[in-house]
């Protein structure tokens, strides 16, 4: 047996596998707790808000909650007579024979390795790449603009003197008329023949969108995203007619962007991409009509795509509000 902290209630135990609660004010049961296994040993918190008992042929400590604290309007009367308690089912320690029969086949199974998939449908996942490589794309320009020296670079006083040597295993100095000697024979003369290969000054991002045209977009994606900041200003700056690029390209970047976003794949750069696209393309893209028809779509998978995180955001700045109040009170 155990008093209570306040020594109001006085607990016991007896060997029917029952656990009483009496009032001593008023000398009156007011609580019976009926087990399986009759209970050895047990006591109360400092609080009085756990009740932990040990039982007979049962292996841990169990805890019973104090309703009376969570539930104020709870009136304690003495109990009736031939009041008959409803047994509790202790949780057992010891496996079933179902238990025992997941077991095995748990080990049997144990080879099968469970392989996720690469995206959930309700959640948005990020490209886990540093913040360095997207957050700042909006402002490279101002970033170089802060990064110019004060000072143009001042030559040194002394310029370093190259000699001449001729090409071979073993270098040697060439006299100035054996170095005309060579130019005069064409070793180092221009190649006349150029082949159309060229003169395709195309990157490598601008052909893969052009091969993606029609399929799917991640592997321009990808090529995408192994460029740096100033990789991949540049890449969208190429995309626009006036630097060599075209409106197709410009679509299929846009429907790029588009795949990425249904996807809920790399959501932080799919948004960067696009908004430093709008700033650079922004003229270009309000005088084309030809645009209209992948915008708009664009614009709900955008708003369909951040609404969903944003509902999340305000969850948790909710619960965080009610958790500063609280501690605060």
């Amino acid at each position: 047996m155990c008093f209570s902290q306040d020594a109001h209630w006085l607990i016991s135990a007896s060997l029917d596998c029952t656990v009483k609660v009496w009032d001593l004010p008023s000398a009156a049961l007011i609580d019976v707790l009926a087990f399986s296994h009759p209970c050895c040993s047990l006591t109360v918190s400092s609080g009085g808000q756990y009740l932990a008992t040990a039982h007979c042929d049962k292996r841990g400590i169990y805890l019973w909650a104090n309703k009376t604290l969570y539930f104020p309007c709870i009136v304690l009367n003495a109990l009736p007579l031939d009041y008959e308690p409803e047994p509790i089912d202790l949780l057992g320690s010891t496996a079933t024979a179902s238990e025992k029969q997941d077991d095995s086949m748990a080990i049997e199974n144990h080879d099968e390795r469970y392989e996720s998939p690469e995206q959930l449908q309700s959640l948005i996942s990020l490209s886990s790449l540093p913040s360095t490589r997207w957050a700042y794309l909006m402002d490279l320009e101002t970033i170089k603009e802060r990064s110019k020296p004060i000072e143009p670079p001042k030559k040194p006083i002394h310029a370093p003197f190259f000699l001449p040597t001729i090409p071979g295993l073993v270098p040697k100095w060439a006299d100035l008329d054996e170095g005309d000697i060579l130019k005069s024979d064409g070793v180092n003369e221009p190649r006349k023949i150029v082949s159309f290969a060229q003169l395709d000054f195309r990157s490598d991002f601008a052909k893969q969108l052009e091969r993606c045209n029609g399929k799917s977009f991640w592997p321009a994606f990808e090529v995408l995203k192994q460029y740096g900041p100033s990789g991949v200003y540049l890449e969208l700056s190429n995309l626009s007619p006036l630097n060599g690029g075209s409106v197709n390209l410009m679509t299929s970047f846009l429907r790029m962007i588009k795949e990425v976003l249904d996807s809920r794949r790399c959501f932080e750069l799919a948004n960067s991409y696009l908004a430093l696209f709008l700033q650079l393309h922004r003229e270009t893209l309000w005088k084309e009509s030809r645009f209209e028809d992948i915008l708009k779509p664009l614009a709900e998978s955008q708003s369909s795509s951040w609404q969903r995180i944003d509902e999340l955001f305000m969850d948790c700045q909710c619960l965080l509000k009610f958790f500063r109040s609280s501690l605060s009170a």
